[in-house]
């Protein structure tokens, strides 16, 4: 079934249905997830095998008695999930919640929740709602809750302040009404339940210039402060390696692959770019939590360190000259093909591809195609595709055809993609 315009007017106005899909795009995500923007002052809701959120009161339903996931759905209160929304075939189905929160979820902000709607429940708590979505800046508020702007200020929600080391001009959060994708952090702008159009919050980890309570929620890893004392993703600032400087992490918008520090630039279903991992080992600069995820075999202060002598194989380059020999000949190639980043590569005459279970540190190096996570740490060389909610490298890691190789919570693993 082809997704057209007219389809998709028809099915915002549909009964019942959830804020989610008429603003963004959605993918699956696991267990770490809920850790995204969560409120810090409430308890965060245990999820039972299957996934379903923990609900204010006994009307919503369990995992025993609800909808699962690839099941039809005419509103986000059946699922288990807490997410109803359009699937790959433009179907609403129940879905995993991809980097936000499901309905009946604990939140503090309209930005966390996947239906950009935190609502008032007993006991002074707010919960993801889908009856309507966050108020836009001009619109009377009671509390920072209820504001896409999460800045209820003398009963009116206020614009926040231009974001921290960010885009310049202030861009506009997900939910705020939109003329155009250049207005909007996440630059898509798309049309909403209301028939207006809004910012749209993007899957996965949160660009700059989003909503952010702490690091682990920022693309950049970044999480600081504006002028008026919202925290909102800042990017890093420029960060040296062997060729040009990077100052995007995987995640992040971005034009070209020399931007990003994995040094690849996709596109997504979005219509938008943005970094993705690189298939491999992680280049100078890029985000790490330990030494054996560098192409350098060294994590310093959450980045990977640029290698002092000679570039390994994998690490970002400009010139032949700087890549190892000391395993055999090298050079600097474009790879993946048709990205237009270079990387350092073994060139050997008559060099065979790495089997299964080999250590290596690109993809292209393995029989198989994928150089994926290894248990023990590491990267090994697979011919296997990687399963929904596991460790990636690269979206052709994904064995879903609707999957992408997204960064959730500070970790990279498969995840399907509404469309």
């Amino acid at each position: 079934m082809r997704y057209t315009a007219q389809h998709r007017n028809s099915i915002l106005r549909r009964p019942g249905f959830t804020g989610l899909a008429l603003v963004l795009s959605c993918v699956a995500c696991r267990e770490t997830v809920l850790e995204v923007l969560e409120p810090a002052a409430a308890t965060k809701p245990t999820r039972a095998t299957g996934g379903a959120p923990a609900h204010f009161d006994a009307g919503h339903p369990t995992c025993d008695a609800g909808v699962t996931i690839d099941e039809a759905c005419t509103g986000s209160s059946q699922c288990c999930s807490g997410l109803c929304a359009l699937d790959p075939l433009a179907t609403f189905t129940c879905r995993p919640t991809p980097g936000c929160l499901g309905y009946g979820t604990n939140c503090s902000t309209a930005g966390q929740c996947c239906s950009l709607s935190c609502e008032a429940e007993d006991a002074g708590l707010h919960a993801c709602g889908e009856s309507r979505l966050c108020a836009v800046i001009g619109v009377a508020c009671l509390d920072n809750s209820e504001c896409c702007s999460d800045q209820c200020v003398g009963g009116v929600c206020s614009a926040p302040g231009p974001p921290p080391n960010g885009p310049a001009p202030a861009c506009s959060l997900a939910g705020e009404h939109c003329a155009g994708p250049a207005e909007c952090c996440g630059q898509v702008c798309n049309s909403s339940i209301d028939e207006s159009l809004r910012c749209a919050l993007l899957v996965g980890c949160r660009v700059q210039g989003e909503r952010c309570l702490t690091g682990v929620d920022c693309c950049s890893s970044q999480c600081v402060a504006d002028k008026a004392g919202l925290s909102r993703c800042a990017t890093l600032g420029p960060c040296p390696t062997a060729d040009k400087p990077c100052d995007h992490q995987v995640g992040d918008i971005c034009k070209n692959s020399n931007e990003c520090c994995s040094r690849t630039c996709v596109a997504t279903s979005d219509g938008i770019s943005r970094c993705a991992p690189a298939a491999g080992c992680r280049p100078a600069c890029d985000l790490c939590t330990q030494d054996n995820e560098c192409c350098s075999n060294a994590c310093v202060l959450g980045h990977c360190a640029l290698p002092a002598a000679c570039l390994p194989e994998g690490e970002a380059c400009a010139t032949d000259a700087q890549c190892c020999t000391d395993a055999g000949p090298a050079k600097c190639v474009e790879d993946p093909i048709g990205l237009k980043a270079k990387r350092c590569k073994l060139d050997a005459p008559g060099l065979a591809c790495l089997k299964d279970g080999a250590a290596c540190s690109m993809a292209s190096r393995c029989c198989g195609g994928h150089c994926v996570p290894s248990l023990s740490g590491g990267y090994t060389c697979s011919s296997l595709c990687v399963d929904e909610g596991q460790p990636c490298t690269s979206r052709s890691d994904c064995c879903a055809a609707h999957a992408d190789c997204l960064q959730i919570g500070g970790e990279r693993a498969c995840h399907e993609t509404i469309h």
